[in-house]
């Protein structure tokens, strides 16, 4: 098994920088997602973004598993767990990228969109996830990728292609919860949205990334690791349809 690289220094620039690039990002989708609400839309929106920054308790074990690596070395430490330390920054992603993007999407399904509208976002996110993280990887040593990763050329693609088909999945898969909690037509339930969208993402990311978590996992050289990497891929993909299936869903739109 791959050590972590446990002697990249993080860069006290870089992390001022990413660090108030994403809390920026969070003070403003917060700011845009309640302009203007009040009563209980105001308040499920603000537990949707609240659950996607509780999400960020996914990332010491997904890193472990999937083999990812923030430099610890002069890292505002939000979380150390399973031998991983996730940086301060990352609360502020988790809350407006899992939060924002799930709340966009419990929107649209609300509105009517259609199945091929879900799909299509599913690609967008993707898309966005690799503007977002390969900027990031290009220019600074805060976190790095490791191990016998398939899809993974570095230095061109510093971020293995699999993890952008799963990343994507996400705000997908916490909508439905969302969606599935706001469908009782009682607002007591909108209690259990920022339980349920954790719960969503280690859901989805573990029916998924089974199989290239275990490849990395042993001594399998890359040809294995490639395989079942494009097993998850597969498996990604798979769920991206499934969970872009519009059904007929009560469209409450709690009361103010």
């Amino acid at each position: 098994m791959y050590a972590p690289p446990t002697g990249i220094i993080v860069n006290p620039t870089a992390q001022w920088i990413v660090t108030a690039i994403q809390f920026t990002a969070a003070v403003i989708v917060t700011l845009w997602v309640t302009r203007g609400q009040t009563g209980n839309e105001l308040k499920m929106r603000l537990l949707v973004l609240i659950g996607g920054g509780l999400s960020v308790l996914f990332e010491p074990l997904g890193d472990r598993l999937g083999m990812i690596w923030h430099a610890s070395q002069g890292q505002w430490t939000l979380l150390h767990q399973y031998g991983h330390f996730v940086p301060v920054w990352m609360l502020g992603t988790y809350y407006w990228y899992v939060g924002g993007q799930t709340l966009f999407v419990v929107q649209r399904i609300r509105g009517g969109a259609s199945t091929a509208d879900i799909w299509r976002l599913y690609w967008i996110f993707l898309a966005m996830d690799a503007v977002l993280e390969l900027p990031i990887l290009w220019i600074s040593d805060i976190y790095t990728y490791f191990g016998n990763q398939p899809f993974w050329w570095p230095p061109y693609l510093p971020l293995p292609a699999w993890y952008l088909v799963l990343n994507a999945l996400l705000p997908l898969a916490a909508a439905r919860a969302v969606i599935y909690l706001l469908s009782f037509g009682k607002t007591g339930y909108l209690w259990l949205i920022p339980a349920a969208i954790p719960m969503s993402l280690f859901a989805i990311y573990g029916a998924t990334a089974w199989p290239v978590w275990a490849a990395l996992n042993s001594d399998q050289g890359i040809i294995v690791t490639t395989l079942c990497g494009g097993l998850t891929v597969v498996l990604g993909i798979l769920s991206a349809r499934l969970l872009s299936a519009v059904h007929s869903v009560r469209r409450e739109m709690l009361a103010a």
